[in-house]
């Protein structure tokens, strides 16, 4: 009799063969299991999952394993779980890595690259990354900083690496040349960053929050606010060969010499975002673009520089670009000047006010009545799908018709008409003395009024008062 054939297990090293994780992860909790995250991470292995009790953890120059996982005990938000590296090294430092490898959830603080003796290690205040493909989710991180001479990425520094950032903060990271927050090199696999926000970042050449070098960024759903670099690019700049998209970002108070929200040398598209009140110094408060650039801007709010043109081309020859469906508005040194003049009242570009709904509180909604919705004949302009009522209303506007009595001259019927007022009455008076007025028809309003025959003339005065302010009409009767 034939023995059966056992497959079962040799089908179990294929499939663990095949799908690269082991068969048993395990989980490692820090402190209960195991007492620091240097030694959780020393002991994991490619599947596991490290998950941190809330608290502070000290964590210094800890090289990451490819696979592992490592979050808070709970989700209950990233400021649960603090890693601090004193300002005496990295956090953490990844080579080869997978997507598999996965940091969630946490608050990185007070890391510190750009070391001299780490030779291409220049950068990465909180993480420096080589080759990999990690995804960094739902992270904070706040005062990093790369501040040797050459040194970039305040807070990461990638090279020849693809990771996906999302959901993550960036708030006061510093960086001694450029990308406060974050740097890209040789990052040609298109790395992605959404859903984050860059604020009060900087850099002291260029980036304040991102800069890019041979990297190709795909950028979405950010907002950059307050950040600063010395030269180029307040929120974003990216040079040698890099190729980057920026899509429904927000760019509000940035500053820089040459564009105070964004920087470009080779290839860029700019698509549905918003730019506010951004400064450059020297040239560009919106966008600066290099002559080496092919440049793409579409469905996008150019607005309010404080300093510098809307748009700005440093150089002497022709401008290879594509611009369309685009509002330049408001900028202080002019909107489509220079090399892009020729854009306004093409291909659906225009020069008008953008109609925010409160820019001043970062509420970059269009108002209804905003230049900038979308309608039949063009798609929505800017970074903000938000909306709020009409903005540009009306001041009242009044006309008053006074009837005399033929019998009786003084005795008056006062007609007061408004358009673009309140729902109220308008407040009337004869003589400075106050006649009450009922609506007869839509905002129609009757009035009468009885004068004694010592008076020889009457002023007769209606005003209306709503947000956008006070209108007003006067009449005068001589008897």
């Amino acid at each position: 009799m034939r023995r059966p054939i056992r497959l079962l297990p040799w089908l179990s090293i294929v499939v663990y063969l095949i799908s690269g994780n082991p068969l048993h992860a395990m989980t490692l909790l820090v402190p209960d299991q195991v007492p620091t995250v240097a030694a959780a991470v020393d002991s994991a292995t490619f599947g596991d999952v490290i998950r941190i009790r809330p608290g502070i953890y000290a964590v210094r120059d800890v090289t990451l394993k490819d696979g592992i996982v490592i979050e808070p005990f709970s989700s209950s938000g990233a400021e649960q779980v603090t890693l601090d590296a004193g300002g005496t090294g990295r956090i953490f430092l990844g080579f080869n890595l997978s997507a598999a490898t996965r940091l969630i959830g946490m608050t990185f603080i007070n890391g510190s690259g750009g070391d001299p003796d780490d030779g291409a290690n220049t950068g990465g205040g909180a993480l420096v990354i080589y080759n990999s493909a990690l995804e960094i989710t739902g992270c904070t991180f706040r005062d990093n900083h790369s501040l040797r001479t050459y040194a970039d990425g305040g807070a990461l520094y990638f090279f020849e690496s693809a990771p996906v950032i999302e959901h993550c903060t960036f708030t006061n990271n510093a960086a001694r040349d450029a990308g406060g927050a974050i740097f890209f090199n040789d990052c040609g696999s298109t790395p992605a960053v959404s859903d984050c926000v860059f604020t009060s970042n900087q850099a002291a050449w260029g980036g304040g929050a991102i800069a890019a070098n041979g990297s190709n960024p795909q950028i979405s759903y950010c907002q950059f606010t307050d950040n600063y670099a010395s030269t180029a690019g307040g929120g974003y700049i990216q040079y040698e060969g890099s190729s980057g998209n920026l899509a429904w970002c927000i760019f509000a108070r940035n500053s820089s010499g040459y564009g105070g929200a964004i920087a470009s040398s080779y290839v860029l598209t700019v698509d549905h975002c918003t730019l506010y009140g951004n400064s450059g110094t020297i040239a560009g408060g919106g966008i600066a673009i290099n002559g080496m650039s092919f440049f793409d801007l579409a469905n996008t709010i150019v607005s309010f520089s404080g300093e510098g043109a809307g748009l700005y081309f440093h150089d002497d020859g022709d401008l290879a670009a594509v611009v369309t469906n685009s509002d330049v508005y408001g900028n202080e040194g002019g909107n489509w000047a220079g090399a892009f003049a020729g854009f306004l009242g093409s291909a659906g570009n225009i020069e008008l006010d953008p109609g925010f709904c409160d820019a001043v509180a970062e509420d970059f909604g269009l108002c209804g009545d905003s230049p900038c919705l979308a309608d039949d004949h063009h798609a929505l302009i800017g970074g903000s799908t938000d909306s709020c009522g009409p903005c540009l209303v009306d001041v009242p506007s009044l006309q008053i018709a006074v009837l005399k009595n033929p019998a009786r001259s003084r005795n008056l019927t006062i007609l007061v008409k408004v358009a673009h007022g309140s729902p109220n009455a308008p407040a009337v008076t004869v003589n400075s003395s106050a006649v009450v007025v009922s609506a007869i028809g839509e905002h129609v309003y009757l009035g009468h009024v009885f004068l004694p025959a010592s008076v020889e003339a009457a002023t007769i005065l209606a005003e209306d008062t709503t947000e956008a302010g006070t209108g007003s009409s006067q009449a005068y009767v001589v008897f």
